[in-house]
């Protein structure tokens, strides 16, 4: 799947504000929803939160990549934020995360699942991709970037 078909523009946000990671988690899953891709978002939400919970995807570097597998969205769906301040994640590095992109898809798709978030684990586990990603002051950009690492993959 191509990056715009996971992560439509209006799934980005630059300047969201959470007030602790299960805020963020839930904001994210709303900002998920935006793409119409999301049939329950409630569903949603408890499944991203029970994932977590089992062990942070806080990957290090001020990124984290909450995932899930549920069949309440109609394929794989993302949700990409630049936070406005900096959340406490329980990261492996112990920093709080930056940026958050989350990935939800559903539970018969594993394969295709496991690949998107591979993709975005090695572009976001990278310390140049995290400071192009500092220099985007807009979606637009974020989005351009993303679809940049794809075609150069």
């Amino acid at each position: 799947m191509k990056t715009n078909e996971i992560l439509p523009i209006e799934n980005i946000r630059i300047g969201l504000q959470a007030n602790n990671k299960k805020d963020l988690l839930k904001k994210m899953c709303e900002l998920a929803a935006k793409s119409g891709k999301i049939e329950n978002l409630e569903e949603v939400k408890k499944k991203v939160i029970e994932r977590e919970n089992l062990m942070t995807t806080g990957i290090g570097q001020g990124v984290a990549l909450p995932h899930a597998k549920t069949n309440a969205v109609k394929g794989i769906v993302g949700a990409f934020a630049k936070l406005k301040e900096n959340v406490d994640f329980n990261s492996i590095d112990s920093k709080p995360v930056k940026y958050v992109y989350l990935l939800v898809g559903r539970e018969n798709n594993t394969g295709m699942h496991l690949r998107v978030l591979s993709r975005a684990s090695r572009i976001l586990h990278n310390e140049k991709n995290i400071s192009e990603l500092d220099k985007c002051r807009t979606e637009q950009a974020i989005l351009d970037f993303f679809v940049q690492m794809e075609e150069d993959e």
